[in-house]
């Protein structure tokens, strides 16, 4: 987890190996006292846990009568493991269970819990690609990318938006987009270098909002129209290739499949581009920023914080 104010200090110190130690230092610091402040927290994303834990082994159940008892097994295992992770990054993150105005949340809110369901759904899904099962993999897909949309709506309708699910959203969404793409590349269905286009621009687009937060300054997170518009219709486009590769009408899916592939192909490329563009124009942006909020961070900071 990032805190601003030992940053400043991280890169005052030009981020040497000493200055890098004593960083993970105060972090592990900060992540303890965020867990002692905010128990009601953790209780809420335990209950958040156990309830997707239910979902999971409801599924498994399901797919061991109506599929395959080895496919019913291997979801119960990989979503059960994979929950772990669910679990422990809200709970090392819980100094962000804060609103907009900087006051605590106390409990794992709607929108997060949709977030963190979305996330759930990953290994799941990826299996029953591999498996063959588009029919139930296209439920499970439709079922992720309602969840994105809504959580969205219930953050805004009822003033639930924090900075974890600023930070986690965006997270979720490249892994549930990034594994399906894989999935079907892996099982034939996609051709390898949309998958590779795709990571590139999670790659682009985490891996440098990274970089800004650590060697520049605080990076305020918020969705563009753009990033909105290209996230419907990648997965409108990935849903439809899906169902037309195994459910659709043969004619309809040797004319619509190529084109398919084309059109996710000229997104991918293009929202490669936004992020390009947007980096860049934050890396130009930053330097000039950063000098006017850190200096009343730096006037706050104690030795040892």
């Amino acid at each position: 987890m990032f805190y601003e104010r030992l940053l400043i200090r991280l890169r005052r110190e030009r981020h040497t190996p000493a200055a890098t130690g004593r960083y993970v230092v105060g972090i592990s610091r900060r992540v303890r006292e965020s867990l002692e402040e905010n128990p009601e927290f953790v209780r809420s994303l335990l209950v958040v846990t156990l309830l997707l834990f239910g979902v999971v082994f409801l599924l498994s159940t399901w797919f061991s009568v109506f599929i395959d008892r080895a496919v019913g097994v291997k979801f119960l295992l990989w979503s059960s493991g994979w929950l772990v992770l669910a679990f422990l990054w809200p709970l090392v993150h819980t100094g962000l269970s804060r609103d907009s105005n900087g006051a605590a949340v106390g409990k794992v809110t709607a929108a997060n819990a949709l977030s963190l369901l979305r996330f759930s759904l990953i290994p799941g899904l990826f299996l029953l690609i591999m498996s063959g099962h588009i029919g139930y993999a296209v439920a499970l897909f439709v079922v992720g990318a309602v969840s994105d949309v809504v959580d969205g709506y219930v953050a805004r309708k009822f003033s639930q938006e924090t900075r974890m699910g600023l930070v986690m959203d965006p997270l979720v969404d490249a892994a549930f987009n990034t594994s399906v793409v894989w999935a079907l590349s892996f099982s034939g269905r996609l051709p390898l270098f949309l998958s590779l286009l795709l990571t590139v621009r999670y790659v682009f687009l985490l891996g440098g909002a990274a970089y800004i937060y650590v060697f520049r300054g605080p990076v305020r997170i918020r969705p563009t129209v753009f990033g909105k518009l290209s996230a419907v219709f990648l997965a409108c486009m990935i849903l439809v290739l899906m169902y037309l590769q195994d459910y659709g009408v043969p004619l309809m899916r040797d004319r619509l499949v190529g084109l398919l592939e084309i059109a996710l192909a000229i997104l991918m490329v293009g929202t490669i581009l936004h992020v390009f563009v947007m980096g860049t124009y934050s890396l130009r942006l930053y330097p000039r920023v950063v000098s006017a909020e850190e200096e009343p961070a730096r006037e706050e900071t104690r030795p040892g914080s």
